[in-house]
């Protein structure tokens, strides 16, 4: 199994009027997002509001694989028996937990643009400004339409914490062809159908530090329920303990679509098939 986060980031948004002027709004950090009016030579000065999205670097990589334990019950029927090899029926039933987490700092790549509106001559505060929406008479005003610049990748930090969890169910069903290797080894294979349904949830609490941008936070948490059909096969050894009991250990793999949690700033993708599964265990036979 793999996962993969993305990130779409946004420091902040000016909302514009019907006029060429709004009120409207403001920066977090004058020292980076300000150029302040001057007389000599006059300039009107300037507000730069910054829009980021994380598009590669170690925080959107693929995650390695890990074990996860499991437990599954299954019931298989005889369809066909002879001496040396038997054809059957077999289905079950597979409880699943997985965790994909990670703290501290990560690099990133983001994609930046920058919207730069025109002060007109207002000076603003070096604390942190937030116009009002509804313009009153005394209110500051500045210029409602950016000039928009996009640049390249730039590099970014991401400090914080992000985790995934996923409770899954899968149901499947499929013939097995065993052959009798010896009198207490069969060695089969099998194949079929398989029904999963899964239960996600995305938890996030990140700070984002980008060259000559003010760092912004970002945190949520979401949940997902996913349900998809797929196609298994397996490799499956049965040691006969006695005439009742058997032991026997699986080699699987499951063939499905990658699943996407989408949890609104955050997504991650989910891509099951990107695992071998191993199975061990006992069962009775009757």
């Amino acid at each position: 199994m793999a996962c993969a986060l993305t990130a779409p980031w946004t420091n902040a948004i000016a909302r514009r009027m019907t006029a060429p002027l709004t009120s409207a709004f403001g920066h977090v950090n004058r020292d980076l997002q300000v150029v302040q009016p001057t007389v000599a030579p006059l300039t009107p000065g300037s507000l730069a509001l910054h829009s980021a999205q994380i598009n590669g670097g170690d925080y959107t990589r693929q995650r390695d694989n890990e074990p996860y334990p499991g437990l599954e019950l299954f019931y298989r029927y005889d369809l066909k028996k002879e001496k040396t090899w038997s054809f059957n029926l077999e289905g079950g039933a597979s409880y699943q937990f997985f965790k994909w987490q990670e703290a501290g700092p990560v690099n990133a790549t983001a994609d930046l643009i920058t919207d730069t509106y025109s002060l007109g001559g207002v000076f603003l505060p070096a604390a942190s400004y937030n116009g009002p929406i509804v313009w009153t008479p005394g209110d500051k005003v500045i210029g409602s339409t950016p000039t928009r610049t996009l640049g390249p990748a730039t590099p970014a930090v991401v400090t914080g914490s992000r985790r995934l969890q996923m409770d899954t169910l899968h149901f499947r069903l499929g013939p097995t062809l065993d052959w009798r290797a010896t009198e207490r080894w069969d060695l089969g294979l099998q194949t079929g159908l398989l029904l999963g349904v899964g239960f996600s949830r995305l938890d996030y609490n990140d700070t984002v530090a980008i060259p000559a941008v003010p760092a912004f936070t970002e945190s949520g948490s979401s949940s997902q329920t996913h349900v998809w059909f797929g196609w298994f096969n397996a490799v499956r050894a049965t040691f006969h303990i006695d005439k009742d009991w058997d032991a026997h250990v699986e080699v699987r793999h499951v063939l499905q679509n990658s699943l996407t949690h989408n949890g609104g700033l955050r997504s991650a993708n989910i891509g099951l098939s990107d695992a071998i599964g191993i199975v061990g265990g006992i069962s009775y036979r009757f």
